[in-house]
């Protein structure tokens, strides 16, 4: 606040929710999506309107293209959280551009292209019924991805 001064900050603030306003409304009108809640702030969620469409491993193909997105079960979907940074660099269009080619890549790629990615992981997890495994099943998974 110092620096920005209260103008800056609600400058900032503005383009921050310009930008995820600007996401929601292409996911709108996307096949194959849908908005989870109303995006009232910066963060942005994801779920899939279409039974066959992964959603976490369209998260795992935008991870491939730079975004960094966060998976959530029960529902399974992933959210973005528009910073400063990305209204800055006006990322909506080319967010939109990357989710909706994403989406294409799921749709069209060859059985077991996502098997080892954090979206089987999270899939998988969320299958397990004795809930207390999850806990022990997530610290062996991040154990081993610092140990390679």
């Amino acid at each position: 606040m110092m620096h920005m001064g209260k103008s800056g900050y609600l400058k900032a603030c503005k383009e921050i929710m310009g930008c995820a306003r600007q996401i929601a409304d292409g996911v709108r009108g996307m096949d194959g999506v849908k908005l989870m809640g109303s995006p009232d702030a910066s963060v942005v969620c994801i779920g899939s309107d279409d039974a066959s469409l992964n959603i976490l491993n369209v998260g795992d193909a935008m991870s491939e293209k730079g975004w960094r997105l966060s998976l959530l079960q029960f529902p399974s979907c992933m959210h973005f959280c528009v910073t400063y940074v990305a209204a800055r660099e006006k990322a909506g269009a080319p967010f939109l551009a990357d989710l909706k080619a994403s989406i294409h890549e799921v749709r069209t790629a060859p059985k077991g292209k996502f098997k080892d990615s954090k979206g089987a992981i999270y899939g998988m997890a969320a299958t397990i019924p004795d809930r207390s495994m999850v806990d022990s099943l997530a610290y062996t998974y991040v154990d081993a991805q610092y140990a390679a």
